[in-house]
Order: C-alpha cells, then structure tokens, then sequence
C-alpha cells in the first residue's frame, strides 16, 4: 500500500535549487534547537535566497506533504525530508574530497610490510567516497567501505580510522543479521569456496573460503573472511570482554582471525567451519555452518 509519492515524484521535487534551500533550512533549523527545528514562514523565506515571495510560496508549496509538513508551530521536515536534509549534509553525491595514503602502525597479515589507509578514490574518475586499508607490497585490501565526506573530512586521520571502523561496522553487522543496510531488504549470507585460480574478490587477499552476504532487493553485495562474522557473535564479544578487552573498539585489520583465514579449518559436504579466536593467551574456538552461523564454541 503506498501514498501515491514514488520515485520519480520525490527525484523531481528536489531537482530545484530554491527546494534545496527550503530543505536545507529546515535541516539546519532542527541541528540549531533541541528537538525539531519549527520555523515560521517570515523566518524560513529569510533563510532562503529567493527575492520573489510568489516563487517561494510555489517551491515551497510543492515540498508541503512530502518533505515539509506545516503545523501550528511553523514548517517542519517531515521524515523525507530528513533523510533528504542527511544526503545533502553528507554530501557523497557532490564532494570530492581526498586523503592521501597514512600509515597506521599496523602489518599486512599476508607479507608482513605496512598497511596504509587512505579516503577517495579515483584517479581517473571523480573521487569516490571510499575509506580503504591496504598493502602497498601485496596489494591486499582489509578494509573498502563507504564514509560520507563530512564525516571523512571533519577528522584526523586517527579518528578517520576509527569512524571509518565504526561505520563498516555498523554495515556489515546489519549484514551478518540479514538486513540489508542500505535498502532494508533480505540478505542471504553462504559459505563459498575459491573457485580454482580466481581470489574470491579484487582485493588481493589469498582467502580460500569467504562468507558472501548478497541482498535480494537492491542487489547490495559484500564478502568477508569467515572469521569477521564472529566479531558480531556475543560470546566472542563476551571472550574479549573477561579478558580486558572490547572488540567494539578494535579494528578488524588489527584481527587476523577476522581477515585471513590462516585461523580457519574447514570441511565441505556440508560445510563445517573452524575458527580459533586468540585473545590474552587463551583460544576460543568457534563452529559455523554453511550459511556462517555459530553452531557452538568452546574454550580451547
């Protein structure tokens, strides 16, 4: 059952630069306050660089229902066009921004040289708002996600490394789950093994077994080494935990049982998976399934 407001309807709405400045004060009238940001027609046609009231009253009316919703305290974003107001503030559809590669105090957990991180790629091709890990050496990549560019710019680097952590995170945990982060759709997660010669991806990691989480709606797509799956399991988290650690806070290319699969021993026909999480001097060994369940765990 819909409302009668479709894609094409709300890609419309907002292809006008006046709508733009009417959501977008709307936004930033909701960051000023405590709550909803309410303001009064006088103090919204203030905010907007438009000298005729007769195209503003138009544009404006055009956003009411939709995006604005007008009350007795003012206009206000509806949920639209909050997430409107959201993509504008990120801004991954319009900036291009660039951070060269840093390093980050931390091996390649296939060569041993020195992984580097760094923000935007495209050297033939707009940049694009991606956060990498890599190996320079070997060319394996431990971490490619998508960070907004108002997050990725406001940091340093050593607070880009942790947001960035924390937003593949925040992803790959909904994917682990079966929720598809960037549609909410259904995700099916299998256990796939490399098919003779070919790496599992492009990103250069020698990884014989990957869990592959591809979504039914959108067709988001994302692997990960079986071992990353159980960063998300509660009594792995638990292990850390009664050791002193909190594996919320750590990242994954810090984790070579979570990126490479020199911790992993599997069986195919069903498929029956190892992994042996260290932590502290103690290992807790963990079984999965074909689809990257956790069967059971033990403390080795």
């Amino acid at each position: 059952m819909t409302d009668g407001f479709d894609e094409d309807r709300a890609l419309s709405l907002l292809a006008n630069g006046v709508r733009v400045e009417i959501v977008r004060a709307l936004g930033e009238a909701t960051v000023e306050s405590d709550g909803l940001g309410f303001l009064a027609y006088s103090e919204l046609l203030a905010r907007v660089s438009v000298s005729d009231s007769g195209q503003f009253n138009y544009h404006l009316g055009e956003l009411t229902g939709p995006f604005v919703r007008k009350t007795d305290r003012g206009y206000v974003l509806s949920s639209r066009g909050m997430l409107a107001f959201q993509h504008l503030v990120g801004g991954g559809f319009t900036t291009g921004l660039r951070v060269d590669a840093f390093d980050i105090d931390q091996d390649c957990h296939q060569c041993g040289n020195e992984l580097v991180a760094e923000y935007g790629i495209g050297w033939r091709q707009p940049l694009e708002p991606l956060f990498t890990v890599k190996c320079w050496d070997c060319r394996a990549e431990y971490a490619r996600t998508y960070v907004p560019p108002r997050g990725a710019g406001a940091r340093s680097q050593a607070e880009l490394l942790v947001a960035a952590d924390q937003w593949n995170r925040m992803e790959t945990a909904s994917l682990v789950r079966g929720v598809c982060p960037w549609c909410g759709g259904h995700v099916d997660t299998t256990v796939q093994e490399r098919d003779g010669d070919l790496p599992a991806s492009d990103d250069g990691k020698d990884l014989e077994v990957y869990v592959e989480h591809h979504c039914r709606s959108c067709t988001g797509f994302h692997y990960t080494a079986v071992g990353e799956t159980l960063r998300y399991h509660h009594e792995v988290i638990a292990f850390f935990a009664e050791r002193g650690h909190d594996l919320h806070t750590i990242p994954k290319w810090e984790l070579p049982w979570a990126v490479v699969d020199d911790h992993l021993t599997w069986y195919t026909d069903p498929w029956d998976l190892y992994v042996e999480v260290p932590c502290e001097g103690d290992t807790l060994r963990a079984r999965l399934d074909g689809e990257a369940r956790v069967v059971e765990t033990e403390l080795l």
